[in-house]
């Protein structure tokens, strides 16, 4: 198991690449996050606005890193 403190607080939303590579958080803060679980270390993609939070988070990983 691993543990990583997520920076902006609780996680929304995970998604798991197909291929087990990456795993995409969504933090209280709107950042989404994408951890390398080999090397345990994230890279902040990209910050959802206010709107785009309203309805809740969800996270879909697509086949090739769409």
């Amino acid at each position: 198991m691993w543990v990583q403190k997520v920076p902006g607080g609780g996680v929304e939303g995970i998604a798991y690449a197909p291929d087990g590579s990456a795993l995409y958080t969504a933090d209280r803060g709107g950042w989404v996050t994408a951890w390398d679980p080999l090397a345990r270390t994230g890279r902040r993609l990209f910050q959802l606005t206010r709107h785009d939070r309203a309805f809740g988070v969800r996270l879909c990983a697509l086949p090739g890193g769409a």
